[in-house]
């Protein structure tokens, strides 16, 4: 059985496909196809509607090519996505596919290698109909008409697609800053005083900044609710009784956009952080350092470094196995948070290694001015917390017996460069341990206990 010939069958999605691809699809889904411009449309009619296959072209740049997917993907998990490309697009099209599309093809494509592609992509069924002769008379390409009413919301806010892709060039930003670009965007375009954005998990909304004109709630796929709020109009403009009709497909088309910013962030916090402690990992210290220092050369403060590990911690894991090991890890990882200020920076190098970052911004270094105390006094503090922290994992004995030794470097002191500086602190560290460990020593500096 045909396409053409199923229950019911679903229709064809193209973006800006050319005239050869038009034409072979015809001969499969010949009045079943739906044409639209830009990926931005496709993501907004996939919200709409159901469809059996997406099929496009990857241009622009390799966000907004690998996000439209992902939001297609977001918003239908079973719909067929097929790309082309030319060869210089080639490794955009793989990051698509990572993003959720299903193949992709490179131009110049032939016939054969067009319907390889959907043989394979495509029920063996809908595959077979390859082999079925074109019709005699080729019937004029249709386009599907939504079930829905025209759509209102690109007819009154002609540049809604243009706040889409604003949203997707901007989608590796926090989806905070998203919401607020959107609720600006919006308000403009609306001719309204206010849009509120707001994504709603358990807590309830907040609350609105005057009186609601109208107010919509859509559901997201990865999780929570994404609620509009429209003010009234601007002063000048008239009350209109068709902006809160267009809600709900303002929802649609931003709730595709805000699935994915989670998600990246929630795949960006997994990058930088340790799986173990939940502290910045290795990569992320070393950046995060990297930014500080180059303030610090500017605006003339010091930056200083504690590197420090735990001493003899591989007796505590051949003694009390590696399950408890984890467990000290953690709970140091506890206390460097407890002791540290809120803008000073705790991670993981790996293995019972840790490092701090302190740094004091709004204090400018004087000439003359003498090597930083606050940096040791906080280094001190959470050495002496850690030898009287209670490891319960350890067994009731061992209060007292765990303790750490620390390096402590400081910019521009002792070092000019981020691995300068870090391997100044190794040094320091290494001179505490020969000195005899539970120590915390200073680069250039006498012992310190």
């Amino acid at each position: 059985m045909s396409p053409n010939e199923s229950k019911n069958p679903l229709p064809v999605l193209i973006v800006a496909a050319d005239a050869r691809l038009l034409g072979w699809l015809a001969e499969l889904f010949a009045g079943r196809i739906k044409s639209v411009p830009t990926w931005m449309e496709a993501i907004a009619e996939a919200s709409a509607n159901k469809y059996q296959l997406v099929l496009g072209g990857i241009a622009g740049t390799a966000d907004q090519s690998s996000l439209a997917v992902g939001a297609l993907r977001a918003t239908d998990s079973k719909v067929k996505i097929i790309l082309s490309c030319k060869p210089i697009h080639e490794p955009l099209a793989r990051r698509a596919l990572a993003a959720g599309a299903d193949d992709y093809l490179i131009e110049p494509i032939t016939r054969d290698e067009f319907m390889r592609a959907l043989n394979g992509q495509l029920s063996s069924t809908t595959a077979a109909a390859q082999t079925q002769p074109p019709p005699a008379v080729q019937a004029p390409l249709q386009e599907v008409q939504p079930s829905a009413a025209p759509d209102q919301a690109l007819q009154i806010v002609p540049d809604a697609y243009d706040l889409c892709e604003e949203l997707l060039r901007a989608g590796r930003a926090p989806t905070e800053v998203l919401l607020t670009r959107a609720e600006g965007l919006l308000a403009e375009k609306l001719a309204a005083k206010w849009v509120q954005l707001q994504l709603i998990d358990q807590q309830p909304p907040a609350r609105a900044p005057a009186k609601v004109q109208a107010e919509h709630t859509a559901q997201l796929a990865h999780g929570g609710k994404l609620l509009i709020r429209l003010g009234p109009p601007k002063s000048g403009q008239p009350d209109s009784q068709t902006l809160p009709h267009l809600l709900p497909r303002i929802a649609q088309l931003l709730a595709p956009l805000l699935d994915i910013s989670r998600e990246t962030a929630a795949l960006q916090k997994l990058a930088v952080t340790d799986e173990l402690t939940g502290l910045y990992n290795r990569r992320y210290v070393y950046e995060f350092t990297e930014q500080v220092l180059a303030r610090a050369r500017d605006e003339r403060f010091e930056v200083t470094v504690l590197l420090f590990d735990v001493d003899d911690f591989k007796r505590y894991n051949d003694t009390y196995g590696h399950a408890t090991g984890d467990e000290v890890l953690r709970e140091t990882a506890d206390l460097m948070r407890r002791c540290s200020r809120e803008h000073d920076l705790v991670g993981r190098f790996g293995g019972d290694e840790f490092v701090m970052i302190f740094w004091d911004a709004g204090k400018r270094r004087q000439p003359n001015s003498r090597h930083p105390e606050t940096a040791f006094s906080l280094s001190e503090r959470f050495r002496r917390t850690v030898n009287a922290h209670d490891y319960k994992c350890l067994g009731p004995d061992a209060r007292g017996t765990l303790t750490i030794s620390g390096g402590l470097a400081s910019f521009p002191w002792d070092a000019a460069s981020v691995d300068d500086l870090f391997a100044r602190a190794d040094d320091a560290l290494l001179q505490a341990k020969a000195s005899g460990k539970n120590l915390i020593y200073i680069v250039g500096r006498e012992n310190h206990q």
